[in-house]
């Protein structure tokens, strides 16, 4: 989902203020790496939500499922989907084991 200006103006609102305030990760001002995209994390975030494709889909995977974290335990993804009247969000965040990865049963 691409959030339109409009759209965005309404999220951005519900965004809490220490996300937006802190231009960088580590606290202070100036210090640490740089916040990513708080419009293409939220874009990453209800298009998930939206269409049940994965986090690892996505190139900003990282900063998006830190957002959805976020987001999820403050209750702001439930008053983002509210307040753009959207359907049920549905998050696929379990590990997914390829076969490389699971362990073989040594009996």
């Amino acid at each position: 989902m691409k959030l339109t200006n409009d759209q965005w103006q309404i999220v951005e609102a519900l965004i809490p203020s220490r996300a937006r305030d802190v231009g960088r990760r580590g606290g202070e001002q100036g210090r640490g790496r740089p916040l990513a995209d708080l419009r293409a994390a939220a874009n990453t975030v209800l298009t998930i939500g939206l269409t049940g494709k994965r986090f690892a889909d996505f190139s900003n995977r990282n900063s998006a499922f830190r957002r959805y974290s976020e987001w999820k335990a403050d209750g702001t993804l439930g008053r983002i989907q509210k307040a753009l009247d959207l359907p049920s969000l549905n998050f696929r965040v379990g590990v997914r084991l390829g076969s490389k990865n699971r362990r073989r049963n040594s009996n």
